[in-house]
């Protein structure tokens, strides 16, 4: 079953990180940009530090088994950083995906060190300043009326067959309620949450961000080194390499997620055209090796079981043609 709702304590954390920070405002909408401003205005004295968004939701959501973020307050909020040492050890108990550790565990750390404190300090100010009051009068029915728009197009999306489909790639017998929290604030960013997802209220297709979000987690240490040796193997792959980790600000494991992405949607019956023109709207050539595994992916036989193990023999055994600007160029069309 899936399950859209809303969570003010994720909007909090999102809004920390983007009223903080406000200066990055070429991803945020004209609305976003409004609202923070008079968040900004309304929160004078916030510390002016704060950890990245996406991992700090994935922690809080781990750590409350990403269930009833709809109905927790800033006092729930509160409760994570104020039981860090707890909220380590529950964390680390859950996340075990070698991907996920890399960013999770360091974030861990310097929460128990000094940014606990920050975020006390900060969410007390926002229960001050009655956040959650602007939030259910300003955020809220914009992000139920989304929710709504996102009910209807999932009955579009043949969900039981993409689930299926994601578990034998992920090599596991089945996923659990799939519980998807709607954010204002993280706009345009759509992120892993514990084993779900968070989404925003910019798009309302649910095909291929339901079989990007849930695919992530799935690559192993040893796939991340073979993926970044081939990235160092040409000088276009370190250039594209260079805009993934600098310019999306995204991790090691996004374009591999990426292939599973298109792979999924094409088994769920989407043309292969309709998918590149999808590529060339949102990533343009800039992640061509997620192309090229596509490609090689779509041309197997049989549907690939364990896509992890899938790659790493692709890489090992050097299966993967020479990439090129001018051969994505002519791929791509």
């Amino acid at each position: 079953m899936i399950n859209i709702k809303p969570s003010m304590i994720l909007d909090a954390i999102c809004y920390l990180e983007k009223g903080i920070y406000f200066s990055q405002k070429q991803w945020m909408s004209k609305e976003q940009i409004k609202m923070i401003e008079e968040l900004n205005r309304i929160n004078i004295g916030l510390i002016h530090k704060c950890l990245n968004m996406s991992t700090v939701s994935l922690i809080v959501s781990t750590f409350y088994n990403n269930e009833n973020l709809d109905l927790y307050n800033l006092d729930d909020l509160l409760n994570v950083f104020e039981n860090i040492n707890l909220v380590d050890k529950v964390v680390k108990e859950r996340i075990s995906n070698d991907f996920q550790k890399k960013y999770v565990y360091p974030t861990l750390d310097w929460l128990r060190q000094e940014y606990a404190e920050i975020y006390i300090k900060n969410i007390n100010l926002l229960k001050q300043n009655q956040f959650d009051l602007y939030w259910k009068k300003e955020i809220y029915p914009k992000v139920l009326d989304n929710i709504k728009k996102k009910y209807l197009a999932l009955q579009k999306v043949n969900v039981k067959a993409l689930i299926a489909n994601v578990c034998a790639l992920k090599n596991i017998s089945k996923l659990g309620d799939i519980n998807i929290y709607v954010s204002f604030m993280s706009s345009p960013t759509a992120f892993t949450l514990y084993n779900g997802y968070l989404d925003n209220t910019l798009g309302i297709r649910l095909d291929n961000m339901l079989a990007h979000e849930l695919m992530h987690g799935f690559a192993s240490d040893e796939l991340i080194m073979q993926y970044r040796t081939f990235m160092e193997s040409s000088d276009y792959l370190k250039q594209c390499y260079k805009f993934l980790i600098d310019e999306m600000k995204s991790g090691e494991e996004e374009e591999l997620v990426m292939s599973a992405e298109y792979y999924l949607m094409y088994l769920n019956g989407i043309p292969k055209l309709d998918i590149y023109k999808y590529v060339k709207t949102n990533y343009g050539y800039n992640l061509p090796l997620s192309i090229v595994l596509f490609e090689l992916a779509i041309n197997e036989k049989n549907r690939i079981i364990d896509y992890n193990q899938w790659l790493l023999n692709k890489f090992s055994k050097k299966e993967i043609p020479e990439i090129t600007k001018d051969g994505i160029t002519a791929l791509l069309g």
